[in-house]
């Protein structure tokens, strides 16, 4: 541990190597890969491929995990030959189906239903988007991901962790279950794009796309499909026709970090 001031407390404590996306998501089972800036393949099959750093305190990493992802990890569970959350929603009944998907290839559950905790898995989510608004990361190929820069919305997120605050206003979160075994193979670090007069953030973690959409003009829509609604909404579908567009998502932020200013 080294001393030093804690990005989410800002108190002046001993510092732990805290991980951008939480330790327990690298399965120990498979060697995932990190797709780098110069388009090769970086293997993460050590704790010195991570992607962490001192920025958080012990108090703040309970926090992290008592919150939220204590909760996420049992349901995803990458290191369980198992996928809790996926076998437990091909079994419940859903509610309704996404208006916007005109196959009706998505179903809607209420995680209050199958017994999921969405309010925890808001919390986690939110958590891994302040993470990369509080630090420059360093990414397994050597380079580093500069922190996003949002604003005003960045303190009500960081109360809101803290426990000081109610979740973010102008934010949602929407989290999308694949039911499909390649999805299941997915690992990304959040990306970012504007959609929906929003800033748009997506990260994936083995079966499940998790997305956070942040603006002030938000249609009612997105904030009605979002964890945290009355509905506490959850969703199930094939992840193969979005595959390609998780991906492009991805090149497309390597190809503007690689543009000169």
């Amino acid at each position: 541990m080294i001393e030093g001031t804690c990005k989410l407390c800002l108190e002046t404590k001993p510092l732990r190597e805290s991980h951008f996306i939480p330790a327990a998501l690298y399965p120990r089972t498979r060697k995932p890969s990190f797709a780098s800036r110069n388009r090769r393949l970086v293997a993460l099959d050590s704790k010195d491929k991570h992607i962490k750093d001192y920025v958080l305190c012990s108090d703040c990493e309970q926090r992290f995990d008592r919150n939220g992802e204590s909760e996420v990890l049992y349901w995803v569970s990458p290191k369980s030959k198992t996928f809790r959350l996926g076998e437990r929603l091909k079994v419940a009944l859903p509610r309704d189906y996404d208006p916007s998907d005109p196959d009706q290839s998505i179903n809607r559950y209420s995680g209050t239903d199958i017994g999921v905790d969405m309010d925890k898995f808001a919390y986690f989510v939110i958590s891994v988007i302040w993470r990369g608004t509080a630090h420059d990361w360093v990414l397994p190929d050597g380079s580093v991901r500069p922190h996003d820069a949002l604003g005003a919305f960045v303190e009500p997120m960081r109360l809101y962790l803290l426990g000081q605050a109610p979740f973010p206003t102008d934010t949602s979160v929407i989290v999308i279950v694949g039911s499909d075994d390649e999805s299941r193979k997915v690992w990304t670090i959040p990306t970012v794009h504007v959609e929906a007069n929003c800033l748009n953030f997506r990260f994936h973690t083995f079966g499940v796309l998790f997305r956070v959409l942040i603006g002030y003009r938000q249609w009612d829509y997105l904030r009605d499909q979002s964890c945290t609604s009355p509905r506490k909404c959850i969703f199930l579908g094939s992840m193969k026709h979005r595959m390609p567009e998780i991906m492009q998502i991805f090149e497309d932020a390597v190809s503007k970090a690689e543009q000169p200013d």
